[in-house]
């Protein structure tokens, strides 16, 4: 994977929205690079749960919420464990055909 497209700054395939926790690089093909990508997205969520304590009167614990779940995901990609994929709500469901 080409460094453009491992990080939500620079991807064009990635365009972040409102339900996925912050983070900032995609680990699946990060194999030995992974703990130190998962550090980086771990303090993504960190800061995104810190921002929603501040944040919390005004959109009922939702950032606060997202920063948790996005700093447990990151968790497991300290020991190089990948469980994020991201979302993306643009695409059609071809489940249902």
């Amino acid at each position: 994977m080409s460094l453009r497209e491992s990080n939500v700054f620079s991807s064009s395939l990635y365009q972040w929205h409102g339900r996925d926790p912050a983070f900032v690089f995609f680990t699946d093909d990060l194999l030995w690079a992974r703990p130190l990508a998962g550090g980086f997205n771990f303090v993504a969520g960190l800061a995104q749960g810190m921002a929603g304590l501040l944040t919390l009167p005004w959109d009922g614990g939702e950032n606060l919420r997202l920063g948790a779940k996005g700093a447990l995901i990151s968790l497991p990609e300290l020991f190089f464990f990948n469980i994020r994929k991201g979302s993306f709500p643009g695409l059609i469901d071809l489940n249902g055909l």
